[in-house]
């Protein structure tokens, strides 16, 4: 795939982007050289058919809980790096409310499956479709939802999916403090002043905490902040922003009005549950659970000892590694916190 003349001006694209980055601090700290290598593995990756099959197989395996997601069969007999055969799908492409009622087909249905559909693959999952205009999507009886044209499929790591939920879920509780520090992972690399972080945060959450969340309105304000405050947005979110931006564009098209935070809302415990979930083995997180109601009521009586104990702990010696039990303890105390504020901040 990366034969033809068209090959040696993409590397050659990739190699400029890495003279840009070390010579321009400025441009540095938009990691041009990680962004051109994406948009080249993509491009790659949708010039070849076989991949998009591929990506068709693992997504309908993913969603295939989901009797309202329908993944067209590739029939694999027929294909090959430049033909791709799949079943037909005959549907109704959610371009506006009135196309879909006249189709039998409810508008906010479908728009209650999108938004719940791209929250689960992006924050769930972790492989989602990263182009879902209307063209790429099929409404059918029965209010369900076909997904096509599957050459870019973005992926997401469980942690990206942890830091970019907890983005979310601070920016709509109006925790700026939790913001900044997600906003201060994401930018370490560049090492920007964690006052100005907070600054940038608050600012967020003053014009998007509350209210309906519009995500063309939220990143138009968040990528100049970004700018402004010489913060950094890793590579692989870019996509996930793009995705959602463009989920976001298709449902408000079909049921105006339509806000993501209302599906957020509906799906914060099931999202919430999934992180803790995947940070432990699944024989322990019920008794974890089980152990945390219990202590509920202690908590913070426990977490003001435990604050005494560090602050009384002045050992100036290289410390000793912590036993099991202080672990224990710390783990159990961040997931607490997690669920605590969720519960606090959504319930």
């Amino acid at each position: 795939m990366t034969s033809g003349p068209q090959a040696p001006r993409v590397f050659r694209g990739v190699h400029l982007a890495g003279i840009v980055e070390a010579s321009s601090r400025e441009a540095r700290r938009f990691q041009p050289q990680a962004l051109v290598q994406q948009l080249l593995d993509t491009v790659l990756e949708e010039l070849d058919f076989t991949q998009e099959g591929r990506n068709a197989d693992r997504l309908r395996e993913d969603l295939a809980d989901n009797p309202a997601v329908l993944i067209p069969a590739i029939h694999w007999r027929y294909c090959a790096e430049t033909v791709l055969v799949m079943d037909y799908i005959d549907g109704v492409p959610p371009r506006d409310d009135d196309a879909l009622r006249a189709a039998g087909i409810d508008p906010t249905a479908i728009a209650d499956l999108g938004a719940a559909l791209v929250l689960d693959m992006v924050l769930v999952n972790g492989r989602f479709h990263g182009d879902p205009h209307p063209g790429n999507l099929l409404c059918l009886p029965g209010d369900r939802l076909a997904l096509l044209d599957l050459g870019l499929i973005g992926h997401v790591s469980a942690r990206r999916r942890q830091e970019f939920l907890s983005f979310i879920l601070s920016l709509r509780s109006g925790d700026a403090r939790t913001l900044a520090d997600t906003l201060m992972v994401w930018s370490k690399a560049s090492a920007p002043d964690p006052g100005r972080v907070l600054d940038a945060a608050e600012q967020l959450v003053a014009r998007h905490g509350s209210g309906p969340l519009v995500l063309t309105r939220m990143v138009a304000d968040f990528f100049p902040l970004l700018r402004k405050e010489g913060l950094v947005l890793p590579p692989d979110l870019a996509l996930i922003f793009k995705a959602l931006i463009t989920m976001d564009g298709v449902l408000g098209a079909i049921q105006p009005g339509f806000d993501l935070s209302q599906a957020l809302q509906k799906a914060r415990g099931r999202l919430v549950m999934n992180q803790v979930a995947a940070a432990h083995a699944p024989e322990k997180t019920v008794a974890l659970l089980l152990e945390l109601s219990r202590i509920a009521d202690d908590a913070p009586r426990l977490l003001r000892a435990l604050t005494r104990r560090l602050e009384a702990d002045t050992t100036p010696a290289t410390p000793s590694p912590p036993d099991n039990g202080a672990k224990w303890i710390a783990a159990a105390i961040l997931a607490a916190g997690t669920l605590i504020a969720a519960a606090h901040h959504w319930g």
